[in-house]
């Protein structure tokens, strides 16, 4: 079910990879990646990750493939904006995740 567990670390379909592989321990870019998901599914209204068809939503398999960098591909027509906050928020690395957009134009 959409809200199956991997362990104690959380449901599978929110889990950054670096949590789901176990190489690290949560931290706030694994939070963005959770976020991310969560604003995605709010703005389409659909799961994220059911175009990836996984049989019986096997939430071990789901964890397999998020690991493994598989993002789901984006509606025909996702506003330009939305479609670089979502590979932000979903990026596979941790420091893509966490990287600050705000350099010179803050201190303005």
């Amino acid at each position: 079910s959409a809200g199956s567990t991997t362990g104690d670390q959380g449901t599978a379909g929110y889990l950054a990879p670096e949590i789901a592989s176990g190489n690290s321990r949560p931290s706030p870019a694994a939070d963005v990646l959770g976020a991310g998901v969560l604003l995605s599914e709010m703005l389409s209204a659909e799961p994220l990750w059911s175009a990836l068809q996984l049989a019986d939503n096997n939430q071990e398999a789901l964890g397999i493939a998020i690991v493994n960098g598989k993002r789901p591909v984006l509606s025909q027509g996702t506003p330009e904006l939305r479609a670089r906050y979502r590979a932000r928020g979903l990026a596979t690395q941790p420091s893509v995740r966490r990287r600050r957009r705000c350099a010179s134009s803050c201190s303005q």
